[in-house]
């Protein structure tokens, strides 16, 4: 972090000081850091959409509106991740079923398939600590049972598999910019998507359920959803541009380090299993 995040905040105070994604067309100067945001990154990964929100744990609440989670859905997630996974499915009125972990702390095929029932309805596979899940058979294995795939990418930025950025296999990903993360905005979070539906869906909910009519005034907005609000900020966002330039620096740095996972695997196998 150094002067480029301050140049690109101090930006917005030189071009009317308007800190909303939304609106005060005539003050702003065409500076959209919010919408500039998502178009870099969904080119970074490779998606077709990409939507900002206010935390990787909003990332994944929003997902989980987008396909329309009800009381008594079951999610199918893993037991090694961080508690916003099962949180987002909780308040999403979901039901968390919790899959093993197999030697690279990525979920368990065998157990996953083992997991499936009728009230399926979405498998969030987390790539933790930088290392890919199975997300190629992991997305077979949903295609047949007609699942989503959501898949939770906060520890795994900037990733890939088989020459494809991780976030853009499943059906959405969600990606962390807490300041623990590989790249930061202080708090923050995006969604990626391959499905426009989806998107649309996911873009209204959370904001209100505001469609953002382009022939209609924001406050008299066409809405065919409910929803919340975990919108990203411009401040946020112009940060994210800069660090989001840095990114493939910073990983081939870390990367330089040669950090040994295995290491961290023995570790945890040793410690947490006995083995």
């Amino acid at each position: 972090i150094n002067n480029k995040e301050k140049k690109a905040v101090n930006r917005i105070f030189e071009n009317g000081a308007v800190f909303f994604r939304h609106g005060f067309d005539n003050i702003r100067n065409n500076i959209y850091n919010v919408k500039t945001f998502e178009e870099n990154f969904k080119n970074y990964i490779g998606s077709k959409h990409a939507l900002a929100v206010t935390s990787g744990t909003a990332a994944l609440r929003v997902g989980l509106a987008a396909i329309n989670i009800k009381p008594g859905d079951e999610v199918i997630t893993q037991s090694f991740t961080f508690v916003a996974t099962v949180e987002a499915i909780v308040e999403a009125g979901g039901i968390p079923v919790i899959a093993n972990i197999d030697e690279n702390l990525d979920i368990d095929i065998k157990d996953l398939k083992n997991k499936i029932t009728k009230r399926t309805k979405c498998i969030i596979p987390v790539h933790m600590l930088g290392t890919p899940s199975n997300i190629i058979e992991i997305n077979k294995i949903a295609k047949k049972n007609e699942i989503y795939v959501l898949e939770d990418v906060a520890w795994g930025l900037g990733g890939s598999l088989k020459n494809k950025k991780l976030g853009s296999h499943g059906d959405m990903g969600a990606f962390s910019f807490d300041h623990a993360k590989a790249m930061t905005t202080g708090e923050g979070g995006m969604l990626t998507f391959k499905n426009k539906n989806l998107f649309l869906k996911a873009s209204a909910w959370h904001d209100h359920g505001h469609e953002n009519n382009p022939r209609l005034p924001r406050w008299e907005d066409s809405r065919s959803s409910s929803g919340f609000n975990f919108r990203m900020n411009e401040i946020q966002a112009a940060i994210g541009n800069e660090q989001l330039k840095k990114l493939d620096k910073l990983i081939n740095f870390q990367i330089s380090k040669k950090l040994n996972l295995s290491k961290i695997v023995q570790e945890y196998n040793f410690r947490v299993r006995g083995k």
